[in-house]
């Protein structure tokens, strides 16, 4: 039961950093991360499945926030985004490590 536990928190912390990343794309641009998003899925539906919780989270915030707020007002709520996905990295990976 420890083993699935550690597995699921090892998974999880690689799911917050590849979101982590993905939300500094989109702060430094919007059309480079809504274009990253469109080159990975290439216009295939079973695609879209398979990215959704790699790249989702980071996505659906940072459309949500582009659709209602300015360029400068979305940077700073996705900067403070990336940030509390940075604290979730440290705790998932902490636990990872100490469950391990």
């Amino acid at each position: 039961m420890l083993g699935i536990i550690t597995t699921l928190l090892g998974i999880l912390g690689i799911l917050a950093t590849i979101n982590l990343l993905f939300s500094f794309l989109f702060i430094i641009s919007y059309s480079a991360g809504k274009g990253l998003y469109k080159w990975l899925v290439m216009d295939m539906d079973f695609l879209e499945f398979l990215y959704t919780p790699f790249l989702g989270p980071t996505l659906y915030v940072a459309m949500r926030l582009y659709e209602r707020f300015n360029w400068f007002v979305v940077r700073i709520v996705i900067f403070f985004y990336a940030v509390l996905l940075l604290v979730l990295l440290i705790v998932f990976f902490y636990l990872f490590g100490t469950l391990g």
